[in-house]
């Protein structure tokens, strides 16, 4: 054929084009809604909001026109399996190339703006924040033999580098290793949920608006001395957010009874602050325990001794606990997040 290929590069897929806007994931099931600007939502996100007495609407566009539509069960889950499936087409004619190159010529120049992705002032925030405070630090070179120059030190000055917090991003760039039990598997905090998804399958997911009571049931046997495991996943649904919590429960490090004592904890995903209410009570609901805390967020330190310490959780002693299950080893739990 006389008509020439050539290769665009795309890094568009349909892994990014199927994520739901809400909850930031690929849809588990069919159907789906796609608002006009083909933004998704997936059809768990849609129940949580008609059930919470909100409207369903794009997290992206705001949009409340959304329509429904039935997607192949077996292409989500091939999303899922193998995200590089579905490309884009990045092929296009030679000529229809040719001719828009002109109108694109402009947009293929490189600027600060689209190399970082931000705006003028944002730009200048960035390299002129700080710029008093950069430091002169000696560094001793000495040449090589083969070298033209005799040895000799020197020093050199670093120029001004921009101080600056930690983004989000980067944050979610930070490896962590797993708190459930034995795993002790260290993945990012980007990808913590989808490991407990597939890693951890066996751990029961719930769906839960801010503010609304969450009941589960409790077996005494999930607790052991000095060991951590997670109980439940709760994903919160937010208007246009999904923040995830996963439901701890520690067993102290000593056994001796004086000492012992179990604390049932909050882990999040989330930047922001969370506070949150465990209740703890019996088979027959005559003996309960509750506390308000914090929710312990995932970017600070999560060991459970450091959890203890500053008492972000339900602390049960070892008295209270045999008091607690007289009733039977079944127990039950209360969860409301703000």
């Amino acid at each position: 054929m006389s008509t020439d290929l050539v290769k665009v590069s795309s890094s568009e897929h349909w892994l990014t084009m199927m994520m739901c806007t809400v909850c930031e994931k690929v849809p588990d099931e069919s159907p789906i809604y796609k608002c006009d600007m083909g933004h998704f939502m997936c059809n768990n996100c849609e129940k949580i909001l008609k059930e919470s007495g909100l409207l369903p609407k794009c997290g992206k566009c705001y949009s409340l026109d959304l329509t429904k539509h039935v997607i192949c069960l077996d292409f989500l889950r091939k999303l899922r399996v193998k995200p590089g499936i579905g490309r884009s087409r990045r092929y296009y004619n030679r000529h229809s190339v040719e001719s828009s190159s002109a109108d694109t010529s402009a947009s293929n120049d490189i600027t600060m703006e689209k190399l970082f992705q931000l705006d003028r002032f944002q730009i200048q925030q960035l390299f002129g924040k700080k710029r008093n405070n950069s430091k002169v630090l000696p560094c001793h070179i000495k040449l090589e033999r083969g070298d033209l120059c005799a040895d000799l030190g020197r020093s050199c000055s670093i120029g001004t580098i921009p101080q600056s917090s930690p983004s989000e991003f980067s944050l979610s760039k930070k490896p962590i290793i797993c708190p459930h039990g034995f795993c002790r598997k260290m993945v990012t905090i980007s990808s913590f949920v989808q490991h407990f998804k597939y890693d951890h399958p066996e751990i029961r997911s719930y769906n839960c608006a801010r503010g609304k009571e969450l009941w589960l049931d409790h077996n005494v046997q999930d607790i052991e001395y000095n060991f951590t495991r997670c109980l439940a996943v709760i994903d919160v649904v937010d208007i246009n957010q999904c923040e995830t919590f996963w439901l701890m429960v520690s067993g102290s490090p000593d056994d001796d009874h004086c000492k012992a004592y179990v604390i049932y904890w909050l882990l999040c995903n989330a930047t922001a602050h969370s506070n949150s209410t465990i209740e703890l009570s019996s088979y027959l609901e005559n003996i309960s325990y509750s506390t308000f805390c914090p929710a312990t967020r995932i970017y600070d330190s999560y060991d459970p001794l450091d959890v203890a310490r500053t008492v972000s959780c339900l602390y049960v002693d070892y008295s209270s606990m045999c008091n607690i299950i007289s009733e039977g080893p079944k127990l039950h739990l209360r969860i409301i997040i703000y």
